[in-house]
């Protein structure tokens, strides 16, 4: 009751009712009390529409076809990349969509404390005992399935034959795969050079991003992957899967869009460190800028400005 009374009083009173979740009970009420109302809707399904999300989601298109259909028409979407945008309109093609990315704090992502590579192993692998590394390979995200971290520890087996003294360093909340990912490393020979460091947040991300040579995630799905922009926004290139909205990274010359196979992450890291992160970083900063507060605000008010307008020449 608490939460119907609140949307009630909040859509009657605003202007645009921006929701940001698909599979909420909070969604269909606001919907239903939108079209109450009579105020316009952005949804922002934060990839929850995928493919890959649907394919290995209990009932969720049971859920978009009874809760979300029937209020389509009415729905403006927000998608973070061009690929999200595609599997919107994959569900509904007639969607009015819009595009805006996700926005970094880039200016404190410049603030990095350099550090040794011993350095670096003192901060983040304390309790380990780590040879000193020629190379850094670095991931970071929660330890599901869908990171495709199997993937990556495959492709780093096939690293270590040309690099056979780097290391890679996975940061991320175990969700139930760390002993299985654990026993990976340890079938295929290289669990003395991975490492999991578990999550980390604020100044040491930073610092974890810009002391590495390589960020890599052969994600599953991402609709857009604020992680990707956080390496570069460190000056730090990338390894982004196919099934990532970062196909860009290949134009700007910022990293590396392959497919999410072993064979292809591995080629494409063990480019990046022949080439040597210095080759990247000025790129990568000069990239990441269209990810800034104040890019971002304008897409949004841009946004806005339409929705209004459309609802003005409706009257």
């Amino acid at each position: 009751i608490p939460l119907l009374i609140g949307l009630y009083h909040d859509i009657e009173q605003c202007d645009i009712v921006f929701l940001q979740y698909i599979f909420s009970i909070s969604t269909p009420i606001s919907l239903i009390l939108a079209k109450w109302h009579g105020k316009p809707v952005l949804l922002s399904p934060r990839g929850s529409l995928s493919k890959w999300i649907l394919k290995h989601g209990k009932r969720k298109k049971e859920w978009i076809n009874f809760l979300i259909r029937p209020f389509a028409k009415s729905i403006h979407w927000h998608a973070t990349a061009v690929q999200e945008q595609e599997d919107i309109l994959s569900l509904f093609p007639q969607a009015k969509t819009h595009i805006v990315p996700n926005c970094i704090p880039i200016d404190s992502y410049g603030k990095a404390n350099m550090l040794t590579k011993s350095a670096f192993i003192e901060r983040f692998l304390p309790d380990k005992h780590v040879p000193m590394p020629s190379h850094i390979i670095v991931s970071m995200g929660r330890l599901q399935k869908k990171k495709g971290f199997d993937i990556l520890i495959q492709s780093f087996a096939i690293v270590k034959k040309t690099f056979p003294l780097a290391i890679l360093v996975i940061a991320g909340r175990d969700e139930r795969q760390l002993d299985k990912l654990q026993a990976l490393a340890t079938a295929l020979g290289v669990d003395s050079s991975v490492y999991f460091c578990g999550q980390i947040d604020g100044q040491d991300k930073i610092d974890f991003f810009s002391n590495a040579d390589v960020f890599a995630l052969p994600s599953h799905n991402e609709n857009f992957g604020n992680v990707y922009a956080e390496a570069l926004a460190c000056g730090l290139p990338i390894v982004a899967s196919t099934a990532t909205p970062w196909q860009e990274i290949e134009n700007n010359h910022c990293g590396k869009w392959v497919a999410n196979q072993p064979k292809h992450t591995a080629a494409a890291i063990e480019e990046i460190l022949t080439n040597g992160k210095d080759h990247y970083t000025p790129n990568c900063k000069t990239f990441v800028q269209k990810f800034s507060g104040e890019n971002v605000g304008k897409g949004f008010d841009q946004i806005a400005k339409a929705i209004i307008l459309e609802k003005k020449n409706k009257k």
